[in-house]
C-alpha cells in the first residue's frame, strides 16, 4: 500500500537498505555533523513516488512515523546527523518543524528517529521519539562508488 513506511528489521538481517543523504542547502558540497539534508530511498515505481523520507502523523500508531512519498520542500522532510559517544555511532534527528499542517497534529518539533510499533503489523515502523535513549544508532557504510550510504 502506499505510501511506503520505512520500517526497521532487527539484526543483520540484510546489512541495511542503500539511502542517499542530499544537503537541503543545493550549494553544500559536503554533508557535516548537523547539516540539514534529505534521505532518498530511490524512486518508487509501485507508488509513483520520489521516495525522500519525511514524517506523517501516522493514526494507527498514534504518533509521527516516516515514510517515503516526499519531495524537496516538502514540510517535515528534513533531517539532521548528529554524532554521539561511539566514534562510528551517529543519531539522524528530525528537523526542528513546528507549526499545523492541514489534516495533521501540531508537530512535536525535533525528536531523534526510533523504532515504534505498528499497531496493525509485526513490521516495527521509523518514527520519533524525545528520548535520546530510545534514539535509533546508525552507522554509516559507503555504497559503491556514487556516494550511496547505507543505514
Amino acid at each position: 500500500d502506499c505510501p511506503l513506511f520505512a520500517i526497521a528489521v532487527p539484526g543483520d538481517f540484510n546489512g541495511g537498505v542503500p539511502v542517499k543523504f542530499e544537503p537541503v542547502n543545493k550549494t553544500q558540497k559536503q554533508i557535516h555533523i548537523s547539516s540539514e539534508v534529505y534521505i532518498d530511498s530511490g524512486f518508487s515505481l509501485d507508488c509513483h513516488d520520489d521516495g525522500l523520507w519525511r514524517m506523517k502523523f501516522d493514526a494507527l500508531s498514534r504518533g509521527f512515523a516516516v515514510i517515503a512519498s516526499g519531495a524537496p520542500n516538502v514540510p517535515r522532510g528534513a533531517f539532521t546527523i548528529q554524532k554521539i559517544d561511539d566514534p562510528e555511532e551517529f543519531e539522524i534527528m528530525r528537523a526542528y518543524v513546528f507549526g499545523y499542517f492541514l489534516g495533521q497534529p501540531i508537530s512535536p518539533g525535533s525528536g531523534y528517529l526510533s523504532v515504534v510499533d505498528d499497531f496493525v503489523s509485526p513490521l516495527p515502523l521509523l518514527g520519533v521519539t524525545n528520548d535520546p535513549d530510545e534514539a535509533l544508532k546508525v552507522v554509516f557504510v559507503k555504497y559503491k562508488k556514487d556516494g550511496v550510504a547505507s543505514i
